[in-house]
């Protein structure tokens, strides 16, 4: 189920970062070399340049370096090592065995090459025909892809090798930004995660003696991973696939066959595997006879103790009483629960085009909204599908904050590169470059120096998110 699968993507991505002895606290220590900014000041970029694009469809190189990925031998070995290496500290990468496993991957990596530099990417997910048991595999294999982009990263960066560095980077920036375009809250969340693998190799860059400033590089990439009211929206198209005749709900009386083929298709969504499984009775012959419960059997226990409450409901709303009156009760509570979860959908939908800073309150009063309706026979729909949603808000929060955390950390380099070595005693000392302000605050990181150690961390106290404090210190 998408629900399923939505909060297997948060957890991977709140789970891909290590957090310290405070839960909700990851602290990185950086010890960094000034640097001033390159020249050109985009010798090196994370995103291609417009120049560089050309005519064609990135999803369908997408799909050939993962089909390619998938046939490669040794290819599931070679994904465990690949991610015991990004876990190791860079000076421990063996990385005489990593150009031998890059090396047997040079066709998915040069595919994902091209790919960054098409246009436009469309994924054509049939979402509208197959709703939710819409298949999404080539989402979670460009994960496996965006690993092998970030070993590449990192074996450049080891080398000194930044101009190597910059183009796997910029692959990976722009698979995430393709992959969380392509028109799922899951596939968003999936460009997160690979967003966050590309920072986390941006921060070994930074830590690299002698490193160049990547300031000017991380700048020109877009703040977000997708458009995450858009994405939202999408989690609606899925009843367009799943419930038939959603759209004549409330506008005629079904029929008994129309009703049957509702009442077949949510029996298996109810996802009741005890009793669509069926069992075995034995008959007095001896005989083991299998019985099937059909999948109307499994939802009619559900309909029948909802259908009081969202009869009610909908007599008092405007609708024609006479039609209310009219309906099966498969239709009555087919039609309650549509409403119910497009109504919250919509009101998270409207607050996910502003700002964080602007939707705290409200996130906080959906997710007591969604509280009160727990169990509610008329919120069935809305109780299994939407309550990820939020936290997804907060998953694409936790991007932005970590793109512009390290924007900060470059203008830090950058100022004690033009100080003898020295940090700022506050931000507002930066005046080579404008500095970022925390997305979830839209104002200043919290920022001190303690000693020779500057301390930088979100300035949002009782963060919902988890937080990340860096401990810089200049090599003297």
């Amino acid at each position: 189920m998408i629900a399923r699968f939505l909060l297997a993507a948060l957890a991977v991505w709140i789970a891909s970062t290590p957090l310290a002895a405070d839960d909700n606290l990851r602290v990185v220590k950086l010890s960094v070399t000034p640097a001033g900014p390159p020249q050109p000041l985009l010798r090196y970029r994370f995103a291609p340049a417009q120049r560089q694009l050309v005519e064609g469809n990135a999803a369908a190189l997408y799909y050939r370096a993962i089909v390619v990925l998938l046939q490669t031998p040794r290819e599931k070995n070679d994904q465990v090592q690949i991610s015991d290496w990004l876990g190791l500290p860079p000076a421990e990468l063996p990385r005489d065995e990593a150009r031998k496993t890059l090396s047997r991957h040079s066709t998915e990596l040069d595919e994902a090459r091209l790919a960054a530099r098409r246009r436009s990417a469309a994924w054509d997910l049939p979402l509208r025909d197959e709703g939710v048991a819409t298949l999404l595999p080539e989402i979670q294999e460009s994960r496996a892809l965006a690993r092998l982009m970030a070993l590449e990263a990192r074996l450049a960066i080891l080398e000194g090798d930044y101009a190597a560095a910059s183009l796997a980077l910029e692959n990976m920036y722009t698979m995430a930004r393709r992959v969380g375009e392509s028109g799922t809250l899951i596939s968003m969340l999936v460009g997160i995660a690979i967003q966050g693998l590309a920072a986390d190799e941006v921060q070994h860059w930074i830590a690299q003696e002698g490193s160049p400033n990547a300031y000017w590089a991380l700048t020109c990439l877009p703040p977000s991973v997708g458009n995450l009211a858009d994405s939202l929206e999408s989690e609606d198209l899925w009843i367009e696939g799943s419930v038939p005749y959603a759209d004549l709900l409330d506008k005629a009386i079904l029929t008994s066959d129309q009703l049957d083929e509702m009442a077949r298709e949510m029996g298996s969504l109810a996802s009741l595997e005890w009793m669509n499984a069926g069992f075995q009775v034995e008959l007095a012959s001896g005989k083991q006879v299998d019985v099937r419960v059909p999948a109307q059997a499994a939802l009619l226990p559900i309909v029948l103790r909802a259908y009081p409450v969202c009869k009610r409901q909908l007599l008092e709303s405007d609708m024609d009483r006479e039609m209310v009156e009219g309906m099966q009760p498969l239709q009555v509570v087919m039609l309650r629960w549509v409403q119910v979860y497009r109504e919250l959908l919509d009101e998270i939908v409207v607050w996910a085009r502003h700002a964080p800073v602007e939707t705290r309150q409200a996130a906080e009063q959906i997710d007591e909204r969604f509280h009160e309706l727990a169990g509610r026979p008329e919120a069935a729909l809305a109780n299994f599908m939407l309550p990820a949603v939020n936290a997804a808000n907060r998953a694409v929060l936790r991007g932005d904050q970590q793109l512009a955390m390290l924007r900060v950390v470059e203008a830090l380099r950058l100022y004690a590169a033009a100080h003898d070595g020295r940090l700022p005693e506050a931000l507002a000392d930066i005046t080579e470059v404008p500095v970022p302000h925390d997305p979830a605050t839209n104002g200043p990181f919290e920022y001190r120096l303690e000693g020779k150690t500057a301390l930088l961390r979100s300035a949002e106290k009782g963060a919902v998110i988890p937080e990340t404090q860096f401990k810089i210190t200049v090599r003297q």
